[in-house]
């Protein structure tokens, strides 16, 4: 995340500041013209980028705005990753995606994590940015298609990893009130081989349940062996350069 650097442009100067409050269904725009300009609210259903130009014309219209002055947006980094970004940009509109915890609000005027800032509070604060009141947030710079492409096999190896080990350590629980433990070697069917506290075979029903455990645990390891390739392949492809940066 850094602080971007920019010409700043002089407080006359027209243009229209669209903040958008994103949620699965609908996207609320907070938007205005400047300081002082009371903000105008509209919403739009997500991703519905032709109705999202449609206000934007409107909004030209509704601040009395040229119809090509420049469009400035801001969102919140979030669940959405960086596509917003990519489409406002493409749309000819500078955007900036926002690290939510460096937003310069009061203790007492923060809500539950769980909610969004308010759109209209985001305006207000697009347009300082836009004045030069870089403090007011930071800026996160997205990856690109690519990159961000490329980090889903990661995130799902680690997902595999954890689901992996608890689901060993959920067979540990379940040995252990049998008195029983796990063993270091696991071979085939070894559950049917362990003896309860008093030297007994585990009952039937926990046989099955670990049974039916270990072939998620087995398949669990096939996939991040899979994973583990394709990686191997990729290090093994990628240009010398690069590996010598992504090592450093």
């Amino acid at each position: 995340m850094i602080a971007m650097t920019r010409p700043w442009p002089s407080v006359n100067e027209s243009r229209l500041y669209v903040a958008f409050e994103l949620s699965a269904k609908s996207w609320k725009l907070g938007i205005t013209s400047g300081f002082g300009v009371e903000p105008w609210v509209q919403t739009v259903q997500a991703g519905d980028l032709k109705k999202l130009a449609q206000v934007l014309r409107r909004g030209r219209v509704h601040f009395r705005l040229g119809a090509d002055a420049p469009v400035a947006s801001c969102y919140e980094a979030g669940r959405d990753g960086f596509w917003i970004h990519r489409a406002l940009t493409a749309m000819g509109i500078d955007n900036q995606v926002i690290d939510s915890a460096s937003i310069e609000v009061s203790r007492r005027a923060r809500r539950a994590k769980t909610d969004k800032l308010d759109a209209l509070m985001l305006a207000r604060m697009l347009v300082r940015y836009w004045m030069g009141e870089r403090e007011v947030w930071r800026v996160v710079r997205g990856p690109s298609e690519a990159d961000e492409a490329a980090r889903h096999g990661s995130r799902e190896r680690t997902a595999l990893v954890k689901e992996q080990t608890r689901i060993r350590n959920q067979i540990r629980g379940w040995l252990a009130t049998c008195g029983a433990t796990l063993p270091r070697s696991q071979t085939a069917t070894w559950w049917t081989r362990i003896e309860t506290w008093c030297g007994t075979a585990l009952p039937v029903p926990l046989q099955d349940r670990i049974a039916r455990a270990e072939a998620r645990r087995q398949l669990l390891a096939e996939q991040i062996a899979a994973l583990n390739a394709l990686q191997r392949a990729a290090v093994a492809a990628a240009p010398a350069d690069s590996a010598r940066v992504s090592c450093g």
